[in-house]
């Protein structure tokens, strides 16, 4: 008995739809939803997982038309369900709420089923890929911080070299200093007076080089270790450092600490500062006077405020306020300027969560307030 040409499309088709649903349940060994639904929206074919993710039974989703099943996702879904039926492959990716209360992140493929250059539906193949994404997620949280930790390293690098460049140059200057006036001099007990202090300088030396090390440890950590530290400790050991151009520059350092003699603070970074800004007002003595600093505590508003007042060049600070703090900047012909002292000194208070401004005049002098933000 021969067929007609109908029945045997009708049998090749059937024998197509066959072999599609065991394709279908083979596919929930995956862990892949899959159904097919003809080119009037009707689903024809679902396996177990594809009905689950539905909340369904298999029995319950076929004949069900997509827009009854997609209910509100529906309107998001619609053109790639017109993409497919259409004749096109596309790819949505959707995150959904599952029914234990965890968020899922589901890729939907939809692949139409063209035959003889008609559409006659498109299957819908469904992965939970919320593990891969949340894996990628990860692995790119992790780069991302990875990337920043490098960067930070690159800047705290740079800083340190700073830092440790200026710093550094004080006392090896003074040294130099020291060293000329001990050649210089013919006087036998000014001679061991001044070789004395070099002994000091040396040892103030290798404590800088120890603190900077401790400071670059500390480097990005939430908070630098603080101490109870003594402003007329930190002033003696900074006088003791830069001793060869105190005496050379016959300069005059008064203090006053009685409003406030002590802070819990870092000691390093006090140190540090105290030292950029008392090298700093000899640095920019003014040729016509001898230099005099002053430096001295006061309270304002319950914060305990440090002030070191000097006679020196003074700045334009109309013309250069603005720039004053910032790195490699100078306002002076001094060849021993390298503008890194205030930009140090400013990055250090920060940290500490303090703030520094500076008044100034030309050819009169200059006053640097630290604002540490804190009561003594």
């Amino acid at each position: 008995m021969r067929k007609t040409r109908q029945e045997i499309s009708s049998t090749k088709n059937n024998a197509i739809l066959h072999i599609n649903e065991a394709e279908l349940l083979s596919a929930g060994h995956i862990g892949a939803g899959i159904a097919y639904w003809n080119n009037t929206g009707e689903c024809l074919i679902s396996n177990n997982i594809y009905a689950e993710i539905y909340n369904r039974e298999v029995s319950d989703i076929k004949g069900i038309n997509i827009k009854t099943l997609l209910g509100a996702d529906y309107q998001t879904q619609i053109k790639y369900i017109n993409d497919a039926l259409n004749g096109i492959v596309c790819v949505s990716k959707d995150e959904h709420l599952s029914p234990n209360g965890e968020i899922k992140t589901i890729l939907t493929t939809y692949t139409p089923d063209i035959a003889d250059n008609v559409v006659k539906g498109f299957f819908i193949h469904i992965s939970d890929v919320s593990v891969i994404t949340k894996n990628l997620q990860t692995l790119k949280d992790e780069n991302e911080a990875a990337v920043t930790r490098v960067k930070q390293q690159n800047i705290q690098l740079a800083d340190f070299a700073n830092i440790t460049s200026h710093n550094l140059r004080s006392p090896a200057s003074n040294l130099t200093a020291l060293l000329g006036l001990h050649n210089e001099s013919k006087n036998e007990e000014e001679r061991k007076e001044l070789f004395s202090h070099f002994e000091t300088v040396v040892s103030h030396l290798n404590d800088t080089l120890n603190d900077l090390m401790e400071t670059l440890k500390i480097k990005g950590q939430a908070e630098a270790e603080t101490v109870t530290v003594s402003f007329e400790k930190v002033l003696t050991k900074t006088k003791e450092i830069i001793s060869g151009e105190i005496i050379e520059t016959k300069t005059v350092i008064t203090s006053d600490f009685s409003n406030g003699s002590e802070i819990v603070y870092n000691k390093s970074y006090l140190e540090s500062i105290m030292l950029n800004l008392v090298s700093n007002a000899i640095r920019y003595r003014s040729p016509e006077r001898p230099p005099m600093i002053h430096i001295s505590t006061a309270i304002d508003k319950g914060s305990l405020i440090l002030s070191v007042k000097d006679n020196g060049l003074g700045i334009n600070m109309e013309k250069y306020g603005h720039k004053l703090f910032g790195l490699h900047k100078t306002f002076h012909r001094n060849k021993d300027a390298k503008g890194v002292g205030l930009f140090i000194t400013k990055t250090q208070v920060e940290a500490m969560g303090g703030s520094v401004i500076a008044m100034s005049e030309e050819n009169t002098g200059s006053t640097f307030t630290i604002n540490f933000n804190t009561s003594i």
